[in-house]
């Protein structure tokens, strides 16, 4: 599957859910209204995307999130995401990074990005992101450049 094949189904599994989470309808407004960097994982299968390996390291997450930044979180959707994680039947998960100058947006779903199990935000937007790839390029650590496709208004740009 082509990398804009694999970005519009994951747009369309974020339009179909958008009424049930406010993260997702979040995402899939900006998706298509601006300059996004797309990242997913490309195939199942691998150790790193076992669902209760993924499940545990979310967990941890969580627990630090709550206890460590309580009133002022970088990242938020864990108590949608946890049980609906721990729920699913798929035994790998499939996750889809976003980053906009909103934010980020972690999505977990299948591979074939029919079905949504739940999503996370973090305040990591763009310009960030943008101000790491300048710094490693200045240092001569270009190898640590970002393995995203960029997407401006839907359109993968090449």
């Amino acid at each position: 599957m082509s990398i804009e094949e694999d970005f519009k189904n994951l747009i369309c599994l974020l339009q179909e859910h958008q009424s049930t989470n406010i993260l997702v309808k979040e995402a899939a407004q900006f998706i298509l209204e601006g300059e996004v960097i797309y990242w997913s994982f490309d195939n199942d299968g691998k150790p790193g995307s076992a669902k209760d390996h993924l499940l545990g390291t979310y967990e941890i997450r969580g627990r630090i999130e709550e206890e460590l930044r309580r009133e002022n979180p970088f990242v938020v959707g864990y108590k949608e995401l946890l049980p609906a994680f721990r729920q699913t039947k798929h035994d790998f998960i499939c996750i889809s990074d976003i980053t906009t100058q909103q934010g980020s947006y972690l999505i977990f779903s299948d591979y074939a990005k029919q079905d949504l199990i739940g999503i996370l935000k973090s305040k990591r937007n763009l310009e960030e992101i943008r101000a790491v790839e300048k710094e490693n390029e200045a240092n001569g650590m270009e190898q640590y450049k970002s393995a995203s496709f960029v997407f401006i208004k839907g359109v993968l740009q090449k």
